[in-house]
């Protein structure tokens, strides 16, 4: 993350869209049976983000054309800063054939498999943050980035 958001504080729609350029692991959120409903999914960018379900994947079927959340995060320890963008949008399962071998043909962190269900999320809102990391002694863990959080002052979570 270096160089990119240098500061804590809120990120720019185009801050946010580096940060997620890499990309990696977010999750999706979504409503199952009116319930809010989070999934854990591989991603990409690309004219959006582009999620993977798994080739038995029914989840991103039952999501094409819902309004959808993409979340995703990371850290910079060179910085002591973590990241936070969060996408919602319309989703959409990419069926075309020279769509989805482009993406095959893809030199992201996460190469789709031939079977996998992909979706797209186009971006209507985009917002993110950067937030400084700090570290209890001796515990490996980050806790929560303000003293107003869960377990503040005890090194808990």
């Amino acid at each position: 993350m270096t160089g990119i958001a240098p500061s804590t504080g809120r990120l720019d729609r185009q801050r946010c869209m580096r940060l997620l350029e890499r990309g990696g692991y977010g999750r999706v959120v979504f409503t199952e049976r009116a319930l809010p409903a989070i999934v854990p999914v591989n991603y990409l960018m690309d004219d959006g983000v582009v999620i993977g379900g798994g080739s038995e994947a029914h989840l991103p079927q039952a999501l094409d054309g819902d309004v959808v959340a993409f979340e995703a995060d990371g850290t910079d320890v060179a910085s002591d800063a973590a990241w936070h963008v969060c996408v919602t949008g319309y989703a959409h399962v990419v069926t075309d054939a020279a769509q989805r071998e482009r993406l095959a043909r893809s030199t992201a962190a996460w190469v789709p498999g031939t079977e996998e269900v992909l979706v797209r999320i186009t971006a209507s809102e985009v917002s993110g943050r950067t937030f400084p990391l700090t570290s209890t002694p001796h515990s490996g863990r980050v806790p929560w980035p303000s003293a107003a959080g869960p377990g503040a002052g005890t090194g808990h979570r």
